[in-house]
């Protein structure tokens, strides 16, 4: 039987670790070296990951934006009410092709097709960034279906896109995340979480 004064002192778990020489302020001392070299490894290995993961998302979602847009672009051509935007909007884009941009109208378009897919499902996953340019390309699309709209139906084109980009912002905006963090704390202090 081993002694207690032979015995090894219980190890701390990795976070307990962090955390203590983070508040010292010790993590990068000489005694820590090997916290310190975890730590880096950690970060590099998901700095990997991160990178590798963002990298698989866009060669997927190119692949499918090239095979899928001629659908998507068809799809929203064809739809009665996704036309009274995206019409105005195709008009809007011609027009500024033809005041000297150098991109053609359908280019244009595709484009914004590609950054409006990829702002709303990078807001939906949480990115702020992505809801704060999610809003303003709304308010764009918004002002270019105006413009784009013949005078008798611009009002009500650019009312539909409207309409239609609060609906998406529902999914965009919404924070289950941050819900469910604060029925956690409400919980941790004894309240219910529902406030």
């Amino acid at each position: 039987m081993i002694s207690s004064s032979t015995a090894r002192p219980a190890r701390q778990s990795l976070r307990q670790a962090l955390r203590t020489n983070l508040t010292a302020g010790t993590l990068w001392s000489r005694g820590n070296w090997r916290l310190a070299v975890t730590v880096v490894a950690a970060a590099a290995a998901a700095v990997v990951v991160v990178v590798g993961l963002a990298a698989l998302a866009v060669t997927t979602a190119d692949q499918i934006l090239a095979t899928g847009s001629d659908s998507l672009t068809s799809w929203l051509s064809g739809n009665r009410v996704a036309a009274s935007i995206t019409g105005p909007l195709r008009s809007w884009f011609d027009t500024a092709h033809a005041g000297g941009v150098p991109a053609t109208g359908g280019e244009l378009w595709l484009l914004w097709v590609h950054t409006t897919t990829a702002l709303w499902l990078a807001a939906v996953c949480g990115s702020l960034f992505a809801r704060i340019g999610w809003a303003l390309i709304g308010a764009l699309t918004t002002a270019a279906v105006h413009t784009g709209a013949q005078a008798s139906t611009a009002g009500v084109c650019a009312a539909t896109a409207v309409t239609a980009w609060l609906l998406l912002s529902l999914a965009a905006y919404n924070r289950p995340a941050a819900r469910a963090a604060a029925r956690r704390q409400a919980a941790s202090r004894g309240g219910d979480g529902d406030a």
